[in-house]
């Protein structure tokens, strides 16, 4: 009911795991960054997905038919979006049906998950977390590397470097370092 995929899988292959109606939760590891098409459809007992920071794409109907599935989160890392990627079911002839009741995409704003939400007239959720300095939509060690990248100046993004001053005073430094660790912990 539970599977892990294993640590430097770098791809999820076309119907990897169509029809695992057995299948409650998956767990993504950071190595993939691309989900092939339909590769979870008709995973009926998938109740949440969380996609990790390094998927770029989601193939066409990768989550089809997925009926109990109530919400996807997609990071900022994602360019790509297929269609009926996520939120649709079909009848028994394989006509598409409509979107999954309660359907919700969990992302952040004007990224490609609020762009497929928008096209396709599914719920969007913004995620709103300015300890995320990652963009994975989660507070976690990888925010932490993100940060100490910034403080190394590791990092050329100076918008996503700005963003992690969280004391205000101009320069990305320990002191902001701390202060996601505080929140990390808090969030544990």
């Amino acid at each position: 009911s539970e599977y892990i995929i294993p640590d430097g899988i770098t791809e999820i292959g076309i119907r990897a795991f169509d029809n695992c109606y057995s299948l409650t939760n998956i767990t993504i590891p950071n190595s993939v960054t691309s989900i092939g098409g339909a590769a979870f459809d008709k995973c009926k007992n998938l109740t949440h997905i969380n996609l990790p920071n390094c998927v770029t794409t989601i193939g066409d109907c990768a989550f089809d038919n997925c009926i109990n599935l109530i919400s996807i989160t997609i990071p900022k890392s994602v360019e790509f979006i297929g269609p009926c990627a996520a939120g649709y079911y079909a009848d028994m002839e394989n006509v598409y049906s409509g979107l999954v009741q309660k359907f919700k995409i969990i992302g952040y704003k004007n990224s490609g998950a609020h762009k497929y939400a928008l096209e396709n007239g599914i719920w969007f959720e913004e995620y709103i977390n300015a300890f995320d300095v990652s963009g994975d939509c989660k507070v976690d060690v990888h925010d932490i590397k993100a940060m100490n990248s910034h403080i190394l100046c590791v990092d050329s993004d100076l918008d996503v470097a700005q963003s992690s001053d969280y004391n205000a005073d101009g320069t990305v430094n320990v002191f902001d370092l701390m202060r996601l660790k505080r929140q990390i912990i808090n969030v544990f």
